[in-house]
């Protein structure tokens, strides 16, 4: 029986070794990303921290100029996907250093599928408030514009 495969998930190292390999060598970099946009945030509204602000700026952009780079070498279009398959993988695989295993395949694609399916309700949601939004906002112009024609009419009665 040649070519037979041991019992078990198919990993993402056997599919994939280089996705794999950026897995493990750039979850810090994810997870810092995801640190400085919060402290850029509060550096913008806090005059001690507003020194720091530039770096902090600059560090995020080359941590996002990696991605750019490896999700480039790796053939994936954007490098919010590549950060995103970074996170789904990295989540699956939460052991220390040394000891971590490669995830499933089938588990990243789960994950992925949820991610996707939280991610259609989100946008769904944001749609209809937005559409609530747009009314809301049109019943107010029109609203303005009743309370001006009234003023307009007071104070031409007025003489």
């Amino acid at each position: 029986m040649s070519g037979a495969r041991r019992p078990g998930p198919v990993t993402l190292a056997e599919i994939d070794p280089d996705l794999d390999q950026t897995v493990e060598e750039m979850r810090w970099k994810v997870g810092r990303y995801r640190q400085l946009g919060p402290m850029i945030i509060e550096a913008t509204t806090d005059p001690q921290l507003y020194r720091s602000l530039a770096a902090k700026i600059d560090e995020r952009g080359d941590l996002f100029e990696s991605f750019r780079v490896r999700a480039e070498k790796l053939g994936i279009k954007s490098p919010y996907a590549l950060i995103r398959l970074i996170e789904v993988a990295a989540a699956l695989t939460k052991a220390p250093r040394g000891q971590r295993k490669s995830p499933a395949v089938h588990a990243v694609v789960a994950n992925l599928k949820d991610g996707m399916g939280y991610a259609e309700r989100v946008a769904s949601d944001a749609r209809v408030e937005f559409i609530i939004a747009q009314r809301a906002a049109k019943k107010a112009a029109a609203d303005l514009a009743a309370l001006g024609e009234a003023l307009q009419y007071v104070e031409a009665s007025l003489g």
